[in-house]
């Protein structure tokens, strides 16, 4: 048996390395379909959180920000991503009301 390959099947034959390659992608493409994406910033893995499907950071985010106002110091249409969710406060918030977030649970 050769390491790379893996188990030897019942047949005694190794498996070849495009079907390791393809069971990979098999099992990479379950994951990824069986994720939900966040819909604030774009995250992996969410959930639905007051009502709306959020991951973790934004979930905890608009649970603090529930009795905040927060004024954006631009257009109020700021790009919230994962790596720009922390720049406005107040695009972000806007956001998980859009999304559908309520913010009596």
């Amino acid at each position: 048996m050769d390491p790379k390959f893996g188990k030897v099947s019942e047949q005694g034959r190794v498996p070849s390395l495009l079907q390791l390659c393809q069971k990979t992608l098999r099992q990479q493409l379950q994951i990824t379909s069986a994720d939900k994406i966040c819909h604030v910033c774009g995250e992996t893995p969410a959930n639905n959180n007051f009502g709306g499907i959020s991951c973790v950071p934004c979930r905890k985010f608009f649970k603090r920000s529930i009795e905040l106002q927060y004024k954006c110091q631009e257009s109020n249409y700021c790009l919230v991503n994962k790596i720009t969710r922390n720049q406005c406060q107040a695009c972000r918030f806007n956001k998980c009301l859009i999304i559908g977030m309520k913010i009596s649970n």
